[in-house]
């Protein structure tokens, strides 16, 4: 079977949400915040739903080698078009609340790489689909310390199709020697993968000065998951042969650390500067296969965020980058890089909408990918630069 380590690298290039709020809410209200401390200092509420298409190329060796698609939902490599998310906040006096919802997101991508199967270019197509919900509460001590819960769920499917380039072998008889003709094999691989991850998290936020914001925070998480695949034989004169393997993953579990320095100048419903810094790591954690159970491994990931926004009376402008690096994992590293940048209208009450453009570059160099663990190859590099736009509509009360 294909090495798992290169299916890993692909995940981390397929997450199309990006979210810089660890010590302080976006002046975006559509954003939701990742720490639950930071959903305390949201100056309104408000309902959203958010859009997002995107498409690009992929990669290989620096060759074009396919296309890539953001849709919904996502289940062939023609089909494109917008994930809807859906965001409710509330702010009261002493306390905020956000809950969050990813109703399914799609993503296909088809990339033509040298697995080393038969020794030609081979066409692996990766259809992905996301579930995710999340709720963050909040408690405001004396507008100085916001301490929040958080809890989320991602029910996470990626399927992977494998197409191996077909190759010529000849037929020898076994007695002289000698050659009898030929015969062509093709390998298809189908394999699907599903994760199921949930998080509970502690933060706090401590607001300075009316300006400067400090946040720091943990968050338990647990994931489970299932794992199929069904290998194709079809040789030309003897036959077909197929191979089925269906298991579950072992349990695995860790503890992501994040923190954030924030600065807010000014009133929501004048003026407003915000800027804000964000790191969240995750450790490596691996679990040994257990019986039937295959091994679970988590690379090490860490992710930074950097955000600025600019408000005028209601006209918003922002920048966001986001960069996520995966540390080795069985010889494989990955680094994917978001920019959002956008414009807005956010008044306190009424109507909203805001247009960001989006571009993502995710390099993944991939090693040690062998085939029924006989042949092993080592890729040299792969990119996957999807880029569209992400549309917010609204309403703060």
């Amino acid at each position: 079977m294909l090495k798992k380590a290169l299916f890993s690298a692909f995940l981390v290039g397929f997450a199309l949400t990006a979210n810089a709020q660890i010590a302080t809410p976006q002046l975006d209200t559509g954003f939701h915040s990742y720490s639950g401390a930071a959903a305390g200092w949201r100056y309104n509420s408000s309902i959203d739903i958010v859009g997002l298409s995107a498409e690009g190329k992929t990669e290989y060796e620096g060759e074009e080698s396919g296309d890539v698609k953001a849709g919904l939902p996502a289940k062939g490599p023609d089909e494109s078009g917008s994930i809807p998310f859906l965001l409710a906040a509330y702010r009261g006096e002493t306390w905020g609340a956000e809950l969050y919802t990813n109703l399914t997101s799609g993503l296909n991508s088809d990339i033509e790489i040298d697995l080393n199967i038969t020794g030609g270019l081979d066409t692996m197509n990766i259809y992905k689909e996301e579930k995710e919900k999340r709720l963050n509460l909040a408690y405001v001590f004396g507008e100085m310390l916001s301490v929040g819960l958080g809890y989320s769920s991602i029910n996470l499917e990626n399927k992977y199709e494998v197409d191996a380039a077909s190759a010529v072998f000849p037929v020898i008889d076994p007695s002289t020697g000698a050659v009898l003709g030929s015969t062509t094999t093709t390998i298809d691989i189908d394999l699907t993968k599903k994760f199921t991850t949930t998080a509970l998290g502690l933060s706090a936020s401590l607001r300075m000065a009316d300006m400067f914001f400090i946040a720091a925070g943990m968050e338990n998480v647990n994931q489970t998951g299932t794992y199929e695949q069904e290998a194709i034989l079809n040789v030309t004169g003897v036959g077909t042969f197929t191979d089925s393997v269906g298991t579950d993953y072992v349990e695995n579990s860790w503890t992501n650390t994040m923190y954030g320095l924030g600065v807010v100048y000014g009133e929501p419903d004048e003026t407003q500067f915000r800027m804000e810094y964000s790191v969240i790591s995750s450790p490596k954690s691996e679990k040994d296969a257990d019986g039937d159970k295959k091994a679970s491994d988590h690379p090490a990931t860490t992710t930074t965020f950097a955000t600025l926004e600019v408000k005028w009376n209601n006209v918003l402008i922002a920048y966001q980058n986001e960069v996520e690096k995966e540390e080795e994992l069985n010889d494989n590293d990955s680094e994917s890089v978001t920019t959002l940048m956008g414009l807005g209208w956010q008044p306190m009450e009424g109507l909203t909408v805001s247009l960001y453009s989006f571009n993502r570059e995710v390099t993944m160099n991939v090693a040690n990918v062998s085939v029924a663990g006989v042949t092993s190859y080592a890729v040299e590099e792969i990119k996957v630069k999807p880029s569209g736009f992400r549309i917010f509509l609204g309403y703060n009360f």
